[in-house]
């Protein structure tokens, strides 16, 4: 799901809630659980920071990174362009999905480039495909995916699809393709 592919705004999706302000598809419940629980017998402390967004969260969000970058003297179109590389166009994310999570380090809770190195993020990079997750936007990858490098955000895909895309080091685009 992106630009070029929005989301059906009538598609029915059966969310599950996971604590008091977050929801994720019913269907990657046990997957996300089963790997959350492994990073804590680690000694990891993972945290969702994002799951689900409603369409009208997504509009709220674009427009807050929209204005942003108006305040910093870019005409509309520039705008919309950059904040598209941070934030998803309402109905192009794949926080509506609710396949989409942020996932940080319990002590590091910065969306930035240094959470990267966090042992969360290692742990996540290495592991996350064993349950059916990808790091949705690697590293210099943004050719394809056309959102920059985001090493907190993971996207199920479900755990053969998750496998392909670790082994042979490529998008979710690519694959699709």
């Amino acid at each position: 799901m992106n630009d070029s592919h929005p989301l059906n705004q009538d598609q029915q999706i059966h969310l599950k809630t996971i604590s008091k302000n977050l929801q994720i598809h019913e269907m990657i419940y046990d997957d996300l659980f089963h790997m959350l629980d492994e990073m804590i017998k680690k000694g990891l402390k993972p945290v969702i920071c994002s799951a689900y967004r409603s369409f009208q969260r997504q509009k709220e969000l674009y427009e807050k990174k929209c204005q942003y970058y108006l305040s910093k003297g870019y005409h509309q179109t520039m705008a919309q362009k950059l904040a598209s590389q941070w934030v998803a166009k309402p109905g192009c994310s794949e926080h509506q999905t609710g396949l989409a999570l942020d996932i940080v380090s319990g002590d590091y809770q910065q969306l930035d480039q240094d959470q990267e190195k966090t042992k969360e993020q290692q742990w996540l990079m290495k592991n996350s495909w064993r349950y059916g997750f990808i790091l949705r936007y690697p590293q210099g990858k943004q050719d394809i995916t056309h959102v920059h490098y985001e090493p907190w955000h993971y996207r199920y895909v479900g755990k053969i699809a998750a496998t392909e895309i670790y082994n042979k080091q490529i998008t979710l685009e690519e694959y699709l393709s």
